[in-house]
């Protein structure tokens, strides 16, 4: 029987606290399935979708996968969750699989295995057949999906292109600003162009009286980089919600002037009533000796330093702690009240005066650019409507314009869903803006009575520079909906660590419990996220040790000539350390290179690295570093369409310019660091070394005039001038077949692939002009990375950042020695304008006011004083979830390296140098708070509150202390068993009969997964026919001639439209058919300009006298029984053969008519080949595996011929 009502939470949302490892996808797939094969009565019951188990009266509900959306952060955990869940499925649809979540299910629904596996197999077929309406996905691709629905009322184009890469949007517009401002007559710029011209003109006098260079058309000047960053704030989350009262504030006449009038009047203002009180305590003090705080503030209309003595007894003044009475002013005398009174007012009030004249101050100097928010936000939507593109950001802004609870039903409708139930993943991640979009979706849910889950950690935030915001985790959600709630992974038996070997979870369990105690935030207070930091150890882990080292530098000495041994020890860098260890763990502990990760705080450190390892001969594999002008031959294609861009330009000037032109120039001066590859040699240079690529491009340029360059040389560039091509892709792809070296392309192919992916990014967004990719090219200060392959056995380098979610059975980390909050790390933000209130007049007030953060903020205690100590409680806050997060990585091993900095800074027995605790302080490195920390860390450790009872491993003490002043170590060293299977079961374990491609996907049925292994090795393509075209390729993506190319690009084109067409008349439905021959053309010429060629051809297929016959149209009858381009992984015939990687099968359309699978494949050759036959056969032997029950026949239809050609099955 199913759980009964008093065994039921009736809570509707489920908010759940995770922490690392503690299987949160376990518990995220466990949700999903139970809401998608249980149906809750209203008692609160569930009860299993199964006819034999729903309550009397009820039928089964089918397609509930449809009510359903689970929001993941990254595109890859969205496969990953998509998987896991079918994997899931399948394992449960076996009645005889020991499945993960049986048990669990069997309980709460009071069924039997046979009922449960049945229900799981027709849920899996359901989603299988109707794929697209499986909700699971990121929450910008939801907003997205959104936006694209109600594109009408957002006043949008549905079929807008999506780009991430705000910064060349920004620049764009302010490049185009400024130049329509250069080449504005005077009435322009005082009256279109103010806000901008006004500023200017300050900004100039400003560089005049301070005798400094002003250049606003410098790219990387001060002044530039100063415009941009106060431009990139309109487009930040914390703009958003003032965006509308600014700009209603904006239209007022003369808004920005009054303002800034009033600010100047009130500054002046402050200071001569602060002059004339000094004035008047001076005369008061006669010939008297003063106290010598006294003096100073009297000397100094102006603070110094707000750090000064005098200052602060000032400041101490103002808060009363310490307030100026008569006895504190002369050192020999004490005057009387009246005497003393003009001179108690001047100090009395010293700070508060300047505290507010500060405040003014720091928000003057941002006053004038306040106007650009309209010219620059106007050019910038011209560019969006001009491109028919948006930034990724401006789905959720334009949502939270529009909907509220009430629009939910709305917005379902125009979506074609209906959602009842949320499963949001890493909570922690999401902003306040995306919040605010989707709490009504989740009040609408919660309303109606339907289950919920938002699963999280607040350890784990470290994306507030994306705008997360983890207060939504901690306490805002559960505030919002008091009566609608349950909290877990709070209480200790709902925290437990199935990733990390115990030393590893006792190690962070104390080190994180005792600095979350003993350190302090700025502006007091603790880490009050890390109230859940301690976890359980799973019974099966107790048995599985690793290791935790510390590796310190041994302290230098002051004086080293006065020390004997002072040179018997060198100070080994901390990258020496680190590849000592890992080529300890890969040679000597026999740990694949994969196994090892390294992670580093920025990108720079994750290059440093990679250059290190490559440097030590270790293979390495970098998402973060891998920058793909790296690469020699990236720098070769670059150089070579720089040259061709030059070229152009001298046959322009030599048609009539008659000079070169400064942008040649600098482009040649550019070319030579870029180009210095250059095939020198008659043999036309594809066989050519390396060692023969040495020239500059003004040598080349001078071969080139002097006539003295190979006629290979010149016969190759020439030709590629004459084709003109017509994209960026193919002219990189000539260049590549032309001058880089086989072998050099060859090893460099990921990059040149990336450069490839990069081409068509930019031709797609900003089109093909060589030029202007140049000039973009130059601006990146950081080009696109190569893309890291999960197959390659190569040492990890990523960033801490891009590790969340990620798991290694080795990790390092090398610099830990990142302040908790960087002083260096200037931040900005819009704030609203209440600090403002009193010192300027209400009606000339800005709703809010842009800042950049500075600690006279809080010294001079400043109107900023509060959101200033906010920012550094957020940066104290970020730091140290880095640093869990880093130390919550490894499964077996952990190795943390201290810097040499760091090291000088530790506290140290002055007679046995050994490490000694040392109170934690915020304001110090984190690795040096990770060493004193376990320094101090004893026997004596309190035990948290909810542990009193539970196993003391789970709080073992450390250490008393270390057992040397270089290094600590707490396990010993371990080594892999690859031969033994010790995965968790809440573990993601994603290997399993499935491949999804985009949003497409079939999935092996689970006792398929063994029988399709039954060692017959497949269709063989190998024939003594001709092949078809598509094997007339040479290299990817080169053909033996442009017949040939036509051919397989025509085929491929139609094949993916074909792909997306339900029902025949699709085909003569603009609506639908004309977008798919768009994105099918953009896909595989790069360009939309030859669209209609293909879509007239695939008209002329479908019609009279063609394919449009009642026979052929079953395959298109709109259908939740029909696949089409859905992929099957065949798992390897022989798993223990390195090169038998398995086979993936992509049937054109697989439909059920009448009770019988029909496997259909699409032909554009006009000859008839066996393989083809061999193919369907072997998609109808696999089909017929996974679903037995279905009689099956294949087909070929050869579309040019109007021909369908049954295939003879056994």
């Amino acid at each position: 029987m199913p759980s009964s009502k008093s065994e039921h939470n009736m809570s509707h949302l489920t908010i759940y606290k995770a922490s690392a490892g503690s299987g949160k996808t376990y518990t995220l797939t466990l949700q999903y399935i139970t809401l998608l094969l249980g149906v809750k009565d209203a008692d609160g019951v569930y009860h299993l979708n199964h006819k034999d188990c729903l309550p009397q009266g009820e039928g089964v509900q089918r397609r509930r996968h449809r009510h359903i959306l689970a929001v993941t952060f990254t595109n890859k955990a969205t496969e990953e969750m998509k998987q896991r869940i079918l994997k899931e499925l399948q394992d449960l649809a076996d009645e005889t699989k020991d499945a993960a979540y049986a048990a669990a299910l069997m309980d709460l629904f009071g069924c039997t295995r046979r009922q449960l596996a049945e229900a799981a197999n027709d849920a899996m077929r359901q989603i299988i057949f109707d794929y697209s309406q499986f909700h699971v996905s990121t929450i910008d691709a939801f907003f997205q999906n959104v936006l694209r629905s109600m594109a009408f009322e957002f006043e949008r184009q549905g079929d807008y292109d999506i780009t991430m890469d705000s910064n060349a949007v920004i620049n764009f517009a302010i490049d185009g600003l400024l130049e329509e401002f250069n080449m504005a007559d005077m009435h322009q710029r005082k009256t279109e162009f103010s806000p901008l011209n006004s500023w200017i003109l300050r900004k100039m006098e400003e560089a005049v009286r301070q005798g400094t260079d002003f250049n606003i058309f410098q790219t990387k000047g001060s002044v530039r980089r100063g415009i941009v960053e106060f431009v990139s704030s309109f487009f930040d989350e914390g703009f958003v919600e003032h965006s509308k009262a600014m700009s209603r504030w904006l239209e007022q006449s003369n808004a920005i002037r009054d303002f800034r009038k009033a600010v100047d009047d009130k500054i002046k203002s402050l200071k001569a009533q602060l002059a004339m009180q000094m004035d008047a305590a001076r005369n008061a003090v006669g010939g008297r000796k003063l106290k010598s705080v006294i003096s100073n503030i009297l000397k100094n209309n102006e603070p110094s330093n707000p750090g000064a003595e005098y200052y602060k007894r000032a400041m101490a003044a103002v808060f009363e702690e310490m307030p100026f009475g008569p006895a504190d002013i002369f050192k020999d005398y004490t005057p009387t009240p009246a005497e003393a009174q003009p001179i108690l007012a001047a100090l009395n009030s010293y700070a508060k005066y300047w505290a507010d004249i500060k405040t003014l101050e720091m928000l003057r100097k941002y006053i004038g650019m306040y106007g650009l928010q309209k010219l620059v936000l106007d050019r910038v939507e011209q560019w969006r409507r001009d491109n028919n593109v948006l930034l990724l950001s401006d789905a959720a802004d334009l949502i939270s314009r529009f909907v509220t609870q009430d629009d939910v039903p709305f917005m379902y409708e125009r979506m074609g869903v209906d959602l009842r139930h949320f499963l949001i993943d890493e909570f922690q991640d999401t902003s306040r803006l995306q919040w605010n979009n989707f709490r009504p979706l989740l009040s609408n849910s919660l309303a109606s009575g339907f289950d919920n889950l938002i699963i999280g950690d607040e350890k784990q935030s470290i994306y507030r520079f994306r705008n997360s915001d983890a207060s939504l985790l901690h306490h805002e959600v559960a505030d919002e909906f008091p009566d609608d709630y349950q909290l877990k992974g709070v209480n200790p038996g709902e925290n437990t660590n199935h990733r990390s070997a115990i030393e590893i979870v006792r190690f962070n369990n104390t080190l994180f419990h005792y600095i979350a105690e003993k350190m302090t935030l700025p502006g007091g207070g603790l880490f009050d996220s890390f109230g859940n930091v301690i976890q359980d150890i799973p019974a099966r882990h107790r048995d599985m040790h690793g290791v935790v080292r510390i590796h310190i530098p041994p302290k230098k000495e002051k004086d080293a000539e006065k020390t004997e041994n002072a040179n018997v020890t060198e100070d080994e860098s901390v990258t020496t350390a680190m590849i000592k260890n890992i080529l300890r763990q890969h040679n000597d502990g026999g740990y694949r290179w994969g196994d090892i990760a390294v992670l580093t705080d920025t990108n720079n450190q994750a290059s440093e690295c990679v250059a290190a390892l490559i440097e030590a001969g270790i293979p390495v594999m970098s998402a973060d570093a891998l920058e793909i002008d790296r690469a020699r031959s990236v720098a070769l294609v670059i150089g070579i369409i720089r040259l061709i861009a030059n070229l152009w330009s001298l046959t322009a000037e030599a048609a009539g310019k008659g000079r070169k032109t400064r942008r040649v120039r600098a482009s040649m001066m550019l070319c030579r660091f870029e180009l210095a590859l250059y095939r020198n040699g008659t043999n036309g240079g594809a066989d050519a070394d390396d060692g023969a690529l040495v020239k500059t491009i003004e040598e080349v340029m001078d071969d080139l005039a002097n006539d003295r360059l190979s006629d290979d040389f010149r016969e190759q560039l020439e030709h590629i001038l004459a084709l003109h091509p017509s994209t960026l892709m193919s002219l990189a792809d000539m260049i590549v077949a032309t001058f880089v070296p086989q072998e050099m392309a060859q090893r460099e192919m990921v990059y040149l692939s990336a450069l490839s992916d990069t081409l068509m990014d930019y031709s797609n967004l900003y089109g093909n002009d060589i030029y202007e990719f140049l000039d973009w090219w130059d601006r990146q200060s950081k080009h696109p990375t190569v893309k890291a392959s999960g197959d390659t056995d190569a040492v990890n380098v990523v960033t801490i950042h891009s590790a969340k979610g990620l798991q290694y059975p080795c990790v390092h980390l090398p610099y830990m020695d990142f302040n908790l909050i960087d002083a260096k790390k200037v931040e900005s933000e819009w704030v609203a304008s209440k600090a403002l209130k009193g010192l300027i007049p209400d009606k000339v007030l800005p709703p809010a006011v842009f800042i950049r953060y500075s600690k006279d903020m809080n010294e001079y205690n400043t109107g900023f004083k509060d959101a200033y100590m906010a920012n550094c409680r957020a940066k104290a806050t970020d730091s140290i979830n880095k640093a869990y997060v880093a130390l919550t990585r490894p499964e077996r091993e952990l190795d943390i390296y201290v810097s040499a900095k760091s090291s000088q800074a530790l506290s140290r027995d002055e007679n046995t140098g050994a490490i000694i605790a040392a109170g934690l302080d915020a304001g110090k490195p984190f690795d040096v708070s990770l060493v004193s920390a376990v320094a101090a860390i004893d026997g004596n450790t309190p035990v948290p509150d909810g542990y009193e009872n539970r196993d003391p491993a789970v709080i073992e003490a450390l250490a008393e202390h270390f057992e040397s002043a270089t290094e600590y170590v707490y396990g010993a060293d371990t080594h892999p068993d690859y031969g033994e299977d010790t995965k968790d079961d809440t573990a993601d374990d994603l290997n399993y009969g499935t491949y999804i491609r985009d949003d497409t996907a079939i999935v092996t049925r689970v006792d398929a997964i063994t029988r399709i292994d039954d060692g017959e090795e497949g269709f063989d393509d190998e024939d003594d026919e001709p092949a078809p075209p598509e094997a007339h390729v040479l290299v990817d993506g080169i053909y033996e001639n442009e017949e040939v190319r036509q051919a397989a690009i025509r085929g491929k084109v139609l094949h993916e439209v074909l792909s997306g067409i339900r029902r025949p008349e699709d085909v003569y439905d603009d609506a639908v058919v004309t977008p798919l021959c768009r994105c099918a053309s953009a896909h595989y010429l790069r360009h939309t300009h030859n669209y209609k060629v293909y879509l007239d051809d695939l008209r002329a297929l479908f019609g009279d006298g063609g394919t449009n016959d009642a026979g052929l149209r079953r395959w298109f009858v709109e259908t939740d029984d029909s696949m089409e381009e859905q992929p099957i992984f065949v798992p390897p015939v022989h798993p223990d053969d390195e090169d038998d990687f398995g086979r993936l099968l992509r049937p054109d359309r697989v439909v059920i008519h009448d009770g019988v699978m029909e496997v259909v494949d699409f032909k554009f050759t006009t000859r008839e080949y066996p393989a083809h036959h061999r193919q369907v056969h072997e998609y109808c032997r696999i089909l017929h595996m996974i679903y037995p029950e279905y009689p099956i026949k294949g087909y070929l239809w050869y579309m040019d011929r109007h021909a369908v050609v049954p295939v003879k099955l056994d």
